[in-house]
């Protein structure tokens, strides 16, 4: 399947003339794909082959819960998983399985961060700035160096 920047070169190209010979010249795509491309200008053709469904589609509430509580670790969720539903998942396949709740774990992270700021009064420093003493706010340092 073509990206959507190639199959609106080929419309582009179409519409200004361009034979399909010259346009599979061009862009370095079959006849027949341009054919299909050009036939059904609305609308991107989809392929042929209809989608599997992940043996892990049943378990999703589930993998989904454990995916947080292991801090989206999904080597702990492999494990959790060999334990509890006594299933063999690989951990590449595990991976792209829980893909789709990594921004929502990156948020909360964040969430956990800013929340830990304003509790404390974050400051960066090195090993000699970090002997000065304050007297406002309690200070979680983060020491580098």
């Amino acid at each position: 399947m073509l990206k959507l920047k190639d199959i609106n070169k080929i419309r582009k190209l179409n519409s200004l003339g361009q034979s399909k010979r010259a346009i599979s010249k061009i862009t370095g795509v079959s006849r027949n794909t341009i054919s299909k491309y050009i036939d059904c200008p609305d609308e991107i053709p989809e392929s042929k082959k209809p989608g599997r469904a992940s043996p892990l589609a049943p378990y999703t509430d589930q993998i989904k819960e454990t995916f947080f509580k292991c801090g989206g670790n999904c080597e702990l969720v492999r494990k959790a998983i060999i334990e509890t539903i006594g299933m063999e998942v690989g951990s590449r396949n595990l991976r792209r399985f829980c893909q789709q709740w990594r921004p929502e774990m990156k948020r909360l992270k964040h969430q956990e961060f800013l929340q830990l700021r304003a509790q404390y009064r974050i400051r960066r420093t090195t090993r000699k700035s970090s002997k000065r003493n304050t007297q406002q706010a309690p200070i979680l340092l983060l020491t580098y160096g």
